[in-house]
């Protein structure tokens, strides 16, 4: 039996990644707006966990939303965000560009460049590959001063899909970024990608 649909709301535009002179030249855009449902896990649990429903035109796409995290529309960069109930904390993701062929290898020095145009007085603290839904694209960690005492830390994740270029991303600060790291790793472990138009959901109930 499927748990009752908490909510639902249209999150519209893609958010652009490149520019029509940059690396990313080879991408087409725009993208169909974001559709998002969020459900409860058929679970009995003293805290439950809810599952969030994203769908763009006929990709439709699911993960486990991380415990104590909140619904919150970012309509300017056409991406689904969760924040914590602190605010200390948010993940967000999001389609940042179709891709002219599916499944593409994404290329690590070209996502270096639009990390640091993004984000020009960051340091990037590592990069490596990360994957979702079997397939593998470059990450990077990147921190940046916003006070004398405090520090920024933000990881971002691409990685290619039928759909297109497949953003995540998790903030924070460096004092909780452990914490922030193991969030954004369940969204990304329980994160699957609609084949032909059918999702195929595991739940929680489903795995025990």
């Amino acid at each position: 039996m499927r748990s009752i649909i908490l909510g639902m709301v249209m999150v519209s535009g893609a958010f652009g990644l490149f520019s029509a002179s940059g690396p990313g030249e080879g991408l087409e855009r725009p993208l169909p707006p974001l559709q998002v449902s969020l459900e409860r896990e058929p679970i009995n649990r003293i805290e439950p966990f809810y599952r969030a429903y994203v769908t763009s035109g006929t990709n439709k796409f699911t993960f486990l939303i991380p415990r104590g995290f909140q619904f919150q529309a970012n309509q300017t960069a056409g991406s689904v965000c969760f924040r914590s109930r602190d605010g200390a904390t948010s993940i967000s993701f999001g389609i940042a560009e179709s891709l002219t062929q599916g499944n593409a290898e994404l290329s690590l020095p070209v996502y270096r460049e639009v990390v640091v145009a993004r984000h020009p007085t960051a340091r990037i603290l590592q990069e490596a590959a990360r994957s979702a839904n079997g397939c593998s694209g470059p990450a990077f960690d990147i921190q940046w001063r916003v006070s004398e005492n405090l520090h920024e830390w933000k990881r971002l994740v691409f990685v290619p899909s039928s759909a297109g270029v497949l953003e995540f991303t998790a903030m924070g600060s460096l004092t909780n970024a452990a914490k922030v790291q193991s969030d954004l790793d369940l969204v990304l472990t329980t994160f699957t990608a609609s084949k032909d138009g059918k999702l195929q959901v595991n739940h929680l109930s489903d795995m025990n």
